[in-house]
């Protein structure tokens, strides 16, 4: 068996700390919340809370054609939740 991930760029939390970016332009800071929250809500969608979001869990996409990606990733506590 083999399990196969997508190469993923830096972190939010590391691209914040790159002392090179002296904060982030408000239209990038938009771009990543309704990405954010759009990644959100597709694993509510489909049953699950994440169950330990902050700025380690984003990555953007490593490569040129990605890098625009923002990934949800690190589901260790994840829980299925039944709908209310």
């Amino acid at each position: 068996m083999y399990l196969a991930m997508e190469l993923l760029g830096p972190t939010l939390n590391d691209i914040t700390q790159l002392p090179q970016i002296n904060g982030l332009d408000i239209s990038s800071v938009v771009k990543i919340g309704i990405y954010g929250l759009d990644a959100l809500a597709v694993l509510h969608n489909t049953g699950f809370s994440h169950g330990s979001i902050n700025s380690d869990k984003f990555a953007i996409g490593y490569t040129k054609d990605l890098i625009g990606n923002l990934y949800l990733f690190g589901f260790g506590k994840s829980m299925k939740f039944d709908n209310l």
